[in-house]
C-alpha cells in the first residue's frame, strides 16, 4: 500500500448500495421557491478504509437539504 497524497484521495473500492428518498419544491411566485430533500443510504459490504477493511461497519446514513430555487 502506497500512502501518498494521489493515492489517498484515490479510490477504486465499488459496493452495492440501496438508496431511498424524496423531495419537494414549493414556489412564492413566479421566480422564487424552496425546495427540500431527504435521503437515505444503506451498503450490505464492510466499510473499506486505507486498505483495512472495519467489521460491522457499514455505510448507513441519512441525508436533509434545502435550497432556494430560482427561475427566469
Amino acid at each position: 500500500m502506497e500512502l501518498t497524497p494521489p493515492s489517498v484521495l484515490s479510490s477504486t473500492n465499488n459496493n452495492l448500495v440501496w438508496d431511498v428518498g424524496g423531495g419537494v419544491a414549493a414556489f412564492f411566485g413566479r421566480h422564487a421557491g424552496v425546495r427540500g430533500d431527504i435521503r437515505y443510504w444503506h451498503a450490505f459490504q464492510d466499510l473499506n478504509a486505507l486498505g483495512f477493511t472495519l467489521s460491522d461497519t457499514r455505510l448507513d446514513f441519512g441525508r436533509a437539504s434545502v435550497a432556494l430555487v430560482l427561475t427566469f
